[in-house]
């Protein structure tokens, strides 16, 4: 066959010499003269001899036109003829689509048992000397199977075993990446005839701008100019599918015994109605349970309902939540999964600033912050055990830090070197500090020690006081600040519930007659958790390691405010204390595709940590390394591998250690969308990639025999053209008559 097979035109140009040596034989009219008769004879003997020459020049001019004609063909070889060519190898590249949407079914396969089936008969046509290379590609590509192989058996026996389904979303352009890059540099994959295979739904998020790097469209040019690319269409025109979007979380700070809101968002994804559709919620349930709550949801057409319930957990530590959708095409995205920390109690300390030589318990800094963190219902016995310990500043050295998830400075002039070196330690191993300015507070002491000069843990500069304190009895005269109540300024997480209208009532009373100036120091770990009318900042947080630092601008008694008099007081100081003791972990929920990372403590430096994911293969170890964010008492894991939704248990390989529980949810923001984008609008948007593009109904087989290029044999024709001009030329000379000397 030929590439260029409209150049053959270029042979009939093979008939110019002819047609010149025709021409040029031109007739004489004979007259007699007898002095020529001696030289007529001599002619008459080598007219023969001269006419073969003539011709032989005329035939080698000849064969080098139709030569450059057909070189300029580029004509190919295939097959046997190929093999006779030089053509010790061929080299196959399969690219297949393993995520998400590659799970919907027809009613008789899904698509990647279409994409399969597709696989198994090019290996079983494919020439025992083609190397083959096989990737699965979802939010990146792997090789599952190995690399590069010419047995083809072992790849046709692993295919089902090997190819799985993932719940991750598509990325094409990784996979075309990656594609490049085996052509590149596998020396086994250098072959004449090299061939990729991508195989797809053609889903049309994947192919956009947005969810492309920069290069795609010239990755896709070089692929098609570097291998004869076939683009195989697995997927079908159908659109309907439900998929569950969205679990939230009420509450970002869930303690025991407080019910908690959970809201599913279920879309439909169809232009025809659903309705009836059960929605399941479980409740740490264990697989093959019964759910803990069932609701029904009517569905309009490309349109989502929120669905509501409420669970109360009795008790702390990680929880499971799942959440399912009655069955359709797609399966895998009718499922949502998230782990729910709950907090059933920090242990405190609180360190009272205040005067030591007064006895009644009302003038202590820590009174109303011990009355929050311990409610007494009315008649309720009083417990035996205090809700934090409390020492005065004074005695802080005495006390251990690493005994308490949260410590309160209240009202602290200062604090020691020594002791701050303490507190920072402990602060960056996932502790919570909480700093509560008041009238004894050294400004200029704390920032020196506490600040950039010092330990590094305040998340602002002190700067001065304002306003006056105030006579609570009768506040004539003095103006407050009051807090902000805009939904946009309740960003924060210990802020987030009182965006609910009934709870951003408490906030409203709140009047505070002065406090400290805060200055935030520059950097994305600095928050404001609550905020002033006029937007200065009444308490920042500052994420330092694993720990958090809050600094309150005024103290937690009656001198300069009225706050913990109103009812504002007893709801936040818990959330405080939740925020602090939960301290800064990353989210134990995931997307599909997302990796898992977390801290461990240094002493499992000599153990490997497992991660058992949700498939039957059993556990799988992850990567433990030391974080410049992170004390010398912890360590970092990493996971990549989280392809599959449903809980991963992370434990360390030692006896009595406890498993930290991480959920990872299909990634279907975009891949539950089965909106398919056509051949010709690929071909518009991508115009320099050149594919040919082959449906899975179709005979990919005899349909691409067509289509394959073989072995290009036009240098040959081109060494051809060289090889008759230079013998022309030599003949030319050779034959050409001389002159006497």
């Amino acid at each position: 066959m030929f590439l260029n097979p409209w150049l053959l035109f270029g042979v009939a140009l093979a008939a110019v010499p002819v047609l010149i040596h025709l021409l040029l034989r031109r007739r004489y009219r004979t007259i007699p003269w007898a002095a020529m008769a001696f030289l007529l004879e001599a002619l008459r003997k080598n007219r023969q001899r001269m006419e073969l020459h003539d011709r032989i020049l005329m035939l080698l001019r000849a064969a080098a036109v139709a030569c450059l004609a057909l070189a300029l063909a580029r004509p190919t070889l295939t097959g046997r003829a190929a093999a006779l060519a030089g053509a010790s190898s061929n080299a196959m590249v399969i690219l297949m689509d393993v995520s998400g949407s590659m799970g919907c079914h027809d009613g008789r396969e899904t698509r990647l048992d279409a994409a399969r089936r597709v696989v198994k008969s090019l290996l079983a046509q494919a020439d025992p000397n083609t190397n083959v290379a096989l990737l699965a590609f979802s939010h990146d590509a792997r090789m599952p199977l190995g690399e590069p192989t010419r047995n083809l058996a072992f790849l046709d026996q692993e295919l089902d075993r090997g190819i799985l389904q993932t719940d991750a979303a598509t990325r094409i352009d990784r996979a075309v990446g990656a594609a490049l890059e085996l052509l590149r540099s596998r020396s086994d994959l250098q072959a004449v005839r090299r061939e990729v295979y991508l195989l797809t739904d053609l889903q049309a998020y994947p192919w956009t701008e947005r969810h492309a790097s920069a290069t795609f469209a010239q990755e896709l040019e070089r692929l098609g100019r570097e291998a004869s690319v076939v683009l195989v269409d697995v997927g079908d025109a159908g659109l309907g599918n439900v998929a569950v979007t969205g679990l939230d979380i009420s509450d970002p700070l869930v303690r025991v015994g407080m019910p908690v809101d959970l809201s599913v968002t279920v879309r439909n994804f169809g232009r025809t109605p659903v309705t009836g559709l059960p929605v399941d919620g479980y409740v740490d349930v264990e697989p093959g349970g019964a759910p803990t709550t069932r609701q029904t949801v009517d569905l309009p057409p490309e349109g989502h309902a929120v669905v509501s319930f409420q669970t109360v957990f009795a008790t702390g530590g990680e929880h499971r939540i799942e959440v399912r959708t009655g069955p359709d095409r797609v399966a895998g995205d009718n499922r949502c999964f998230a782990i729910v920390e709950v907090q059933a109690g920090a242990s405190l300390l609180l360190v009272d600033g205040g005067d030591a030589r007064r006895e009644e318990p009302q003038a202590r800094e820590t009174a109303y912050l011990e009355l929050a963190l311990a409610p007494l219902e009315p008649g309720a016995p009083r417990p035996e055990k205090p809700a934090a310990d409390v020492v005065p500043a004074y005695r802080l050295s005495e006390r251990n830090f690493g005994d308490y998830q949260v410590t309160v400075l209240c009202n602290v002039a200062r604090v020691s070197t020594d002791t701050a070196m303490a507190l920072a330690r402990q602060v960056r191993a996932g502790m919570g500090l909480l700093i509560l300015l008041g009238d004894r507070s050294d400004a200029a002491s704390l920032n020196r020690v506490l600040g950039p000069e010092g330990v590094d843990l305040l998340p602002a500069e002190i700067g001065e006081t304002w306003g006056q304190e105030p006579d609570l009895r009768a506040p004539v005269g003095v103006e407050p600040r009051r807090l902000a109540r805009d939904p946009d300024r309740l960003t924060h997480p210990v802020m987030a519930e009182f965006r609910n209208e009934e709870l951003n009532e408490l906030l409203a009373p709140v009047c505070v007659y002065r406090g400290w100036d805060l200055t935030p120091r520059a950097g994305d770990e600095i928050r404001t958790v609550m905020a002033y009318r006029d937007g200065q900042p009444a308490i920042l947080e500052r994420r330092v390691g694993l720990g958090l630092v809050m600094l309150a601008a005024f103290p937690a008694t009656t001198a300069w405010s009225n706050w913990p008099t109103q009812y504002l007081f007893p709801v936040l100081i818990p959330r405080l204390a939740s925020r602090l003791a939960a301290g800064h972990r990353p989210s134990r929920n995931r997307m599909a595709g997302e990796p898992l990372s977390g801290s461990l403590s240094a002493g499992e430096r000599q153990h490997a940590v497992f991660v058992h994911p949700p498939v039957p293969e059993g556990r799988r170890q992850a990567t433990v390394e030391e974080g410049d964010d992170l004390p010398t008492s912890r360590l970092r894991f990493r996971y990549a591998e989280t392809d599959r939704a449903g809980f991963y248990d992370v434990v360390p390989d030692r006896p009595g250690s406890r498993p930290q529980t991480y959920a990872v949810s299909p990634n279907v923001l975009d891949e539950a969308d089965l909106t398919r984008i056509s051949v010709e609008d690929l071909r518009s948007a991508y115009p320099g990639f050149e594919f040919t593009f082959v449906t899975k109904d179709e005979d990919v087989v005899t349909r691409l025999a067509a289509e394959r290029r073989g072995v290009e044999v036009w240098p040959w024709f081109l060494g051809l053209v060289f090889l008759f001009l230079g013998f022309e030329s030599v003949l030319a000379l050779r034959w050409a008559p001389r002159e006497a000397p």
